[in-house]
């Protein structure tokens, strides 16, 4: 707790909680940006984790080994975007100190300038921006064209 930004149990959705007294933080564009990449890595998690329980249930179907190796290729891309985000990371101010799965929604804490930030994400939105991207991998339109 950072000069008292934080509230014990607090969803500030990325905004530190104010203290009474406390003069609000304004954000920089570094620190948009960074969000930017830590929800799509939140994503790419989520993403990731998906497309390993797909790629399992694949055995049955005939063109299975066909469908695995194309989701194989999906799942490198999504390791590729990971580590460069996390290169990002480690040269920006800010890093992920947790995440954590709940009933409705994905939280992630982390840290920024010293200054300790929750953010979350709900399930359903995050499926369908997690479909979004794999259309992405895929080279699909959103319509479902190539």
């Amino acid at each position: 707790m950072v000069a008292g930004f934080m509230a014990e149990g607090a969803i500030t959705r990325g905004r530190p909680t104010r203290c009474k007294g406390e003069i609000p933080m304004l954000y920089d564009e570094d620190q948009l940006a960074f969000e930017v990449e830590l929800k799509r890595y939140a994503h790419l998690e989520v993403l990731l984790g998906v497309l390993e329980r797909d790629k399992k249930q694949m055995g049955h179907l005939k063109m299975g080994e066909i469908y695995q190796y194309q989701l194989e290729q999906i799942m490198d891309q999504c390791l590729r975007d990971m580590a460069e985000i996390r290169d990002y990371f480690r040269q920006s101010q800010g890093e992920i100190i947790q995440t954590v799965q709940l009933a409705g929604e994905r939280l992630v804490e982390y840290k920024y300038k010293g200054y300790r930030y929750q953010v979350k994400y709900l399930n359903e939105f995050m499926r369908v921006e997690c479909g979004e991207m794999l259309k992405g991998y895929m080279k699909l339109k959103r319509d479902g064209t190539m």
